[in-house]
């Protein structure tokens, strides 16, 4: 699962999309070739597959489960329909399927990988790991299990073993550094005098989070290049004194440094252990004027409260659909009494048709093309009292502004979240509402509304 969530993310926008094109193509191929025998199995276990991809996880969980029925000894049947109960959220039904696949098809390393993430997502790290290590006994370059067993590591807040791992998942998904050939890969080397260039990769979230680390390299004495989004080049540059930032692909007419990284490789050498996050506020500053201009516009809403919320996020290789929340289960908390609510949710997967009409009922106020321009964004959410939000970029972008900000987490969370407490070891203003294996999105937002409540009950 994280294979797919990390390969969406590691690859170009462009490759994105041809791989989305390939799988739609996938579900015509297999649909057409079920409807012309709806008793071929095998033809069913790969719509299952494809539609697995797709995020469409309960049709997939209905395709697989006919496969099972037809073909009880099709290891590839359990393998997708316990695939497809993991992206709903079932993981113990989904280990019984995958244990089915194992014991049929002992061989396969990504079936032994997808139990670990079925034992991973009920809590039974050792065991998972057990699986992840089966799997690469099978194939040492199963990248699958060798960016899951990393995010494991991870998770755990095993710092240092996790980022060793973590250094593995260009090679293990078959995707390019975004490092240019001449200055060496810095690792971890004193930086004083030196020159080192940064290159950004993954989503604006991951980029905004692991920026965390360029004060560290700038207070070693470094001249520290960084190049990063478009979209994030001018917050970082008015963020980052001293540092040269430019967005886009061509460090063209930098000078050559003397060192350079991917932005994700900078925590291996920086944040080995929990004691190394520095128990810093935000880091990020917005705009003046922008900010001024956005307190005066929430100004006029009334209220005891202004706050931000988000309610989906993600894409079907980055679990989209578990991180998610039907924006009609939020109406406990959106109905509070004295709060105005503003949309800081992005447009993008998962949005359904009636979801304009739906705030308007709410009273969920909405400002076009906000989150489009993450400058207006960053200043809108440091005018907020609070910011509410599923997993998302919000969280990361109102934790490194300093911003109060609660987030709502699936059972199985990822893997920057830690898998205990109500606090983030990368935002110190980040509080975390984590939901637990038998809980509904229901319980809560029930808990979230009783303590924002409580939060602006004397108008604080």
């Amino acid at each position: 699962m994280l294979l797919r969530m990390l390969s969406g993310l590691l690859r170009r926008r462009t490759a994105d999309s041809a791989r989305a094109d390939e799988m739609e193509d996938a579900v015509s191929q297999w649909q057409r070739a079920v409807d012309e025998n709806p008793r071929d199995a095998v033809a069913r276990s790969n719509l299952c597959s494809a539609l697995n991809s797709l995020g469409f996880h309960e049709a997939a969980r209905r395709e697989g489960e006919e496969a099972r029925r037809l073909a009880p000894r099709l290891a590839a049947a359990h393998h997708n329909f316990g695939l497809a109960l993991l992206g709903l959220g079932r993981a113990e039904e989904a280990e019984r399927a995958l244990r089915r696949a194992r014991k049929l098809a002992p061989e396969l390393p990504q079936v032994a990988s997808a139990l670990g993430h079925s034992l991973r997502d009920q809590g039974r790290f050792d065991e998972a790991m057990a699986a992840y290590d089966a799997a690469l006994r099978l194939d040492p370059q199963c990248g699958d299990a060798l960016i899951n067993r990393a995010s494991l590591l991870l998770l755990r807040g095993d710092f240092a073993r996790g980022w060793e791992a973590y250094a593995q998942r260009f090679e293990a998904l078959g995707a390019a550094s975004r490092s240019q050939d001449g200055a060496p890969p810095w690792r971890g080397e004193p930086l004083a005098g030196c020159t080192i260039l940064v290159h950004g990769e993954q989503g604006v979230g991951d980029e905004v989070m692991y920026a965390s680390c360029v004060p560290d390299l700038a207070a070693q004495g470094a001249q520290v290049l960084l190049r990063c989004s478009d979209r994030l080049a001018p917050l970082f540059a008015r963020s980052f004194a001293g540092v040269e930032v430019r967005g886009g692909d061509a460090p063209g007419g930098w000078p050559r440094p003397d060192f350079q990284a991917d932005i994700g490789t900078l925590p291996r050498y920086l944040r080995r252990s929990p004691d190394d996050f520095p128990a810093r506020g935000g880091w990020l500053v917005p705009d003046a004027e922008r900010l001024e201009r956005w307190r005066g516009r929430l100004g006029r809403l009334g209220g005891r409260a202004r706050v931000g919320i988000s309610w989906r996020g993600g894409a079907p290789y980055t679990r989209g659909p578990l991180r998610s929340i039907a924006l009609g289960e939020l109406e406990p908390l959106l109905r509070l009494d004295g709060v105005e609510f503003v949309s800081l949710q992005h447009a993008g997967p998962g949005m359904s048709d009636d979801e304009p009409g739906q705030l308007r009922a709410l009273g969920v106020h909405e400002f076009e093309g906000v989150t489009e321009d993450l400058e207006e964004l960053a200043a809108l959410i440091c005018a907020l009292d609070l910011v509410v939000s599923i997993d998302n970029s919000n969280v990361h972008l109102a934790g490194a502004l300093g911003k109060e900000t609660w987030a709502l987490l699936p059972p199985s969370p990822d893997w920057r979240y830690g898998w205990r407490g109500d606090s983030m070891l990368w935002y110190a203003s980040v509080r975390l509402w984590r939901r637990g294996p038998r809980e509904e999105w229901g319980d809560v937002v029930a808990r979230v509304a009783e303590a924002l409540e409580r939060r602006f009950a004397a108008g604080d």
